[in-house]
């Protein structure tokens, strides 16, 4: 009768000094990505905060334009005053929901007489109050005529 074949070497198994070692590895990896995923989530978020506010700004100007169609003459006052009926103390709390607030503004050159081009500025704070830097600032523009 004939033996088995007796196995090269001398492997009994993953000893636990082997087992250790590659746990620290692991955790060696584990410890230098962990930083570049939290990293990765605070960004995701700052890019998100962003895009709603120039979303939110946006529709802001949207709204500017469709009151003011460059086929319609409007006068810097008028302009001013539908800037003002927007929200309270010139601030417009965004209607999704997302805590952002924004200031609408027309720049302060009007012309004397004929027609010239306003400059209207949306914005965006993250702070109820709109203060301090703005998340996003957009800006479009309107004929106007005089005073």
């Amino acid at each position: 009768m004939s033996r088995a074949p007796e196995p090269i070497g001398d492997d009994d198994g993953v000893s636990l000094v082997e087992v250790v070692i590659a746990m620290f590895l692991f955790a060696l990896l584990a410890v230098a990505i962990l930083p570049l995923a939290i990293q990765a989530q605070a960004l995701s978020s700052t890019n998100r905060d962003a895009a709603s506010a120039s979303a939110f700004a946006s529709s802001l100007l949207a709204e500017v334009r469709a009151e003011f169609r460059d086929t319609d003459l409007q006068t810097c006052a008028e302009v001013r005053n539908f800037l003002a009926a927007r929200g309270s103390a010139g601030v417009v709390t965004d209607p999704a929901g997302s805590g952002q607030t924004a200031r609408l503004t027309a720049d302060s050159t009007c012309p004397a007489a004929g027609v010239s081009v306003a400059t209207i500025r949306a914005k965006v704070y993250s702070s109820p109050a709109a203060t301090g830097t703005p998340t996003a600032t957009l800006s479009t523009q309107i004929v106007v005529t005089g005073p």
